[in-house]
C-alpha cells in the first residue's frame, strides 16, 4: 500500500513473519520475514502460549557449587500435566563458550543452551511437553558457580 507510513510496513512485515523458534528471543518479529505473506496479509498461526497464560511453580534444582571440572551432569525437571513449561534461573555462571547449560526435550532435542554469565532472574525458551533435561557440560578447565533454580513456569 502506497499510502501507508514505514512504521505501518514495519508493522506489518513483523506481524506477517513466518515464526522460526530458534529466532524468538532474537528478533522482535520472532521469525523470519515472508514477503508473500506480508503483501496478502497473512498472519500464520502461532501455538505459542500467552504471557497470561503461564503461572510460577515452586521448582527447586542446583548444581554444586562450584561445579566440577569435565562433568556432563543432567537434571531432570518436570511438571505432570503442563502443556508448556519453561525454567527459571536464579543465577547462571559458567565458563563462557566453553562449559555450557543445555535445556533438552525427553527425547534429547536441544531447546536452548547458554554459557557465560546470566545476571537477575533468566527464563528459557520454552518446551512443549511436561518434562525436560536440564545438562551441565563442562571442560578440564575453568569451572564456575554453576546454577541455580526455584521455580519453572507452566501452562496448563
Amino acid at each position: 500500500n502506497p499510502n501507508w507510513t514505514a512504521a505501518e510496513v514495519k508493522k506489518r512485515l513483523i506481524e506477517t513473519s513466518t515464526p522460526v523458534r530458534s529466532l524468538r528471543k532474537k528478533s522482535i518479529s520472532r521469525g523470519r520475514v515472508n514477503a508473500a505473506n506480508a503483501l496478502h496479509g497473512i498472519i500464520p498461526a502461532s501455538d505459542e502460549p500467552a504471557d497470561s497464560a503461564w503461572k510460577t511453580v515452586d521448582f527447586a534444582v542446583e548444581s554444586v557449587h562450584p561445579y566440577a571440572d569435565n562433568s556432563n551432569v543432567t537434571f531432570d525437571i518436570s511438571a505432570p500435566g503442563a502443556k508448556f513449561m519453561r525454567v527459571v534461573f536464579e543465577r547462571i555462571e559458567t565458563e563462557p563458550q566453553y562449559d555450557t547449560l543445555t535445556l533438552e526435550s525427553a527425547t534429547g532435542e536441544v531447546i536452548e543452551e547458554v554459557s557465560g554469565a546470566k545476571t537477575g532472574e533468566y527464563v528459557t525458551e520454552y518446551i512443549k511437553a511436561d518434562k525436560a533435561v536440564l545438562r551441565l557440560k563442562a571442560d578440564t578447565s575453568v569451572g564456575g558457580f554453576g546454577f541455580k533454580i526455584s521455580k519453572i513456569q507452566i501452562v496448563e
